[in-house]
């Protein structure tokens, strides 16, 4: 008995003929799968924007891996300069991590999320906390909390990172915590202000100390922590570095 392939079949799904499971494969051969519940390949969907989004399973998914990364909180800026004093503000703190496994069936056709936004630089001046990083996940499957803006006003705290105990997943992991300020007469305390990481590294490195008032830097990668801005003998306040977004990232296995 012939059978009746399809004219344009898709690549890498399983279709079933006389009671047979056929593949066809990307080498443009039909190929004869002994167990349907083999994983034969995997694909990759990965959504780094910030905002709404949604995830449609590719044909034939039995089950895929979900990762989601908070955003990274935001930098905080400096005061105007003082003669002599140097001024660190503090940086935002990283993005946690989470990540689940589920099965097709939990997918379903369609499932929303969303990719946690970074946290804002903290305005010029200092008064002000940097922003928190957005909430990272995939319709109460999997998430992942954002890290926190960096303490203005004065207090000189690091933003805190993403906290994992209110997140979803097989896995949970913190964001390493943004660097704490300073204000003070001497450079032996320069290493402050920097953003808090990732899973995926990425918090910023903090401005040189120099004579000049500088902007705090941006997190580099996924969920990473803004710097705060640096000022010595400046007039100028500077505003805070943003964090970075976050990322959700689904392996589909077929």
């Amino acid at each position: 008995m012939a059978i009746d392939f399809p004219a344009s079949p898709t690549t890498g799904q399983l279709y079933v003929f006389n009671g047979v499971t056929y593949r066809f494969s990307a080498q443009g051969v039909w190929e004869v799968v002994t167990s349907t519940s083999a994983v034969l390949s995997f694909n990759v969907q990965t959504f780094v924007t910030a905002g709404a989004f949604t995830y449609t399973p590719i044909a034939g998914m039995k089950y895929c891996t979900i990762e989601c990364v908070g955003g990274g909180g935001g930098g905080v800026g400096s005061t105007a300069g003082v003669a002599a004093v140097y001024m660190m503000a503090p940086g935002g703190g990283g993005g946690a991590y989470s990540r689940k496994m589920v099965t097709a069936a939990v997918i379903g056709a369609s499932k929303t999320g969303t990719v946690g936004a970074g946290g804002t630089a903290g305005a010029a001046a200092g008064t002000t906390n940097g922003g928190n990083g957005g909430v990272s996940s995939v319709s109460g499957i999997c998430s992942a909390n954002g890290g926190l803006g960096g303490l203005g006003g004065g207090v000189y705290g690091g933003g805190a990172g993403g906290d994992p105990g209110s997140g979803i997943g097989d896995v949970l992991a913190a964001g390493g915590p943004g660097g704490g300020g300073f204000v003070g007469s001497t450079t032996s305390n320069s290493q402050c202000g920097f953003g808090g990481s990732s899973m995926f590294g990425g918090g910023a490195v903090a401005p040189a100390w120099n004579t000049t008032s500088t902007v705090g830097n941006p997190g580099r990668a996924y969920g990473g922590g803004g710097s705060g801005a640096t000022n010595y003998d400046g007039t100028t306040a500077r505003a805070g570095g943003a964090g970075a977004p976050g990322v959700v990232i689904i392996t589909e296995y077929l």
